[in-house]
Order: C-alpha cells, then structure tokens, then sequence
C-alpha cells in the first residue's frame, strides 16, 4: 500500500528537484556526483550488469520457503524465496548507483544494514572492487544462509557476512571503522528511531571522511523526518535527496550544501 505520505513528497521532489544534467548546481562536488555519477553509466560495467542480473535471475527461481524474524517489527513470518527478491531486493537502478557510488568513493570498507538475500550486497561487492571488504548485517539466520552460499556460488568473495541485530553488532562495526574511509548502505529497520540512531553512532566515529546512502528515506513521514534531522546535524556536509535514496557525505573542511536532484 502506497502511503498518501509519500504519494505528496513523490509531487514535491518533482517540483523541487535539480535537473538530471546538473543545471543550476554550484558545488563542484555535487556537480561531479549529479554528472558523472548519480545520472550517468559512464562508470557503469557492463559485466557487473549481467552478473548481478544471473544472481536475481537463480534466487527468482528458488521456490524454497524459509523463515523469517524481521528484528526491526519483532514479527516471525515465513516467505518463499523468489517472493521475497520480488518484494525487496534493490532494483537494477538502485543497484547500479550503489556500485558506481562505491567505485567513485574508493572506501576502504563498505558497512550495508540489511543484507535480505544479497542482491545489494552483490552490487556493493563488485562495485567497490575484489580488495575492499563488505561487511554485511542481516539479521534474518535463513536469508543470511541463502545470501552466502549465492554470494559464494557467484564468486563474489570480498563480503563478510553477519548475522545478528544491528544493535547488537553495531559496538563491533564502530570500533572495525575507526580511522577509515568508509561507505555505508542503511537498509533496514524504516523507523525515525532507528536511523537517527544507527546514523548518530556511525557518525560519531566517522572522523568527518564517510559516505552513507540511506533508502526509502520517504517511505512514512518518520523516515522524512529522520531526514530532515539528519540534514541539520552539524557533522553532515552534503545531503542530497534523490527520493527513493538519500546521501548523507562526511568532508572535512567543506562547506554545509543540501540538494534535492532529479534521477
């Protein structure tokens, strides 16, 4: 069900948003991320496309039925395999701008909340290269054991898997990045508490060098709302809102810039 919440925001980010060819748009910074990353596939590679698609393609095939404990509602449930890639895995779309965010970032780790059965993982992985580890969180024990034995059976070997609540693994994630160039994808548990407070810790020991995309930041009106507050918060440089997907960008020495663009 479409909430009338996001229905709204939909029409006020047309309205609003920068044109996709970065007309208007003053930081060099963003400019190059609106050009050359965010509305291009000047870095996309075509065989990271097809490798991906062949990783949906065998999951969309896997009628196994697996249970599931969503950690974010406390609701236990079970769901059939190719239902749950229809239902929320990334798009193609979504999936090939984390890769081409991750390529132009060059972290030295990337951090994904919310691994479901690893289609994002996979674009993450391939798009930040063989020598840059993924550290992934899910905190479903089925759909982290699908999401490895594909991930593996793909060749896709630079992710390390982890299951568990991201409350519980967090501690360990903070003291992994310290000192590090890190890029973060939050995709799980849409709720304002939540993000602000997985965000607050991230950026507490980001030393003003991380990139994080956040997804469905429109999804209710408390997402909304972690993204109005996360857009004020003194540490953050560069937000942009994309509508499906927001930037939050840590730079030392930049100046505060906020942007709604065209995607």
């Amino acid at each position: 069900m479409i909430h009338i919440h996001y229905i709204t925001k939909c029409v006020q980010h047309f309205v609003k948003a920068k044109h996709w060819r970065g007309f208007g748009i003053h930081s060099p910074y963003v400019y190059h991320l609106q050009r050359h990353v965010i509305s291009t596939d000047k870095l996309n590679d075509k065989e990271l496309r097809q490798r991906v698609r062949k990783y949906r393609k065998e999951l969309l095939k896997n009628k196994n039925r697996i249970p599931l404990n969503d950690l974010g509602t406390g609701k236990a449930k079970d769901g059939v395999v190719a239902k749950i890639v229809r239902r929320a895995a990334v798009d193609e779309k979504s999936g090939m701008l984390l890769s081409r965010l991750a390529a132009d970032y060059k972290p030295d780790m990337v951090i994904e909340f919310g691994t479901s059965l690893g289609v994002g993982t996979a674009y993450l992985a391939l798009g930040s290269g063989v020598n840059v580890e993924v550290l992934s969180i899910e905190g479903s024990p089925e759909c982290s054991k699908v999401a490895e034995s594909t991930l593996v059976k793909h060749g896709i070997e630079n992710v390390k898997l982890i299951t568990g609540a991201f409350d519980d693994v967090l501690p360990n994630i903070l003291e992994a990045i310290k000192g590090k160039q890190v890029m973060v994808y939050l995709d799980g548990n849409h709720t304002y508490e939540a993000t602000m407070r997985y965000l607050t810790k991230l950026i507490s020991v980001a030393d003003h060098n991380m990139r994080v995309v956040l997804d469905d930041i429109h999804l209710h009106s408390g997402m909304s709302k972690a993204w109005k507050e996360i857009c004020q918060m003194k540490e953050v440089t560069t937000t942009i809102d994309l509508m499906r997907m927001g930037i939050v960008v840590l730079r030392s020495g930049a100046q505060k810039e906020q942007y709604i663009l065209r995607w």
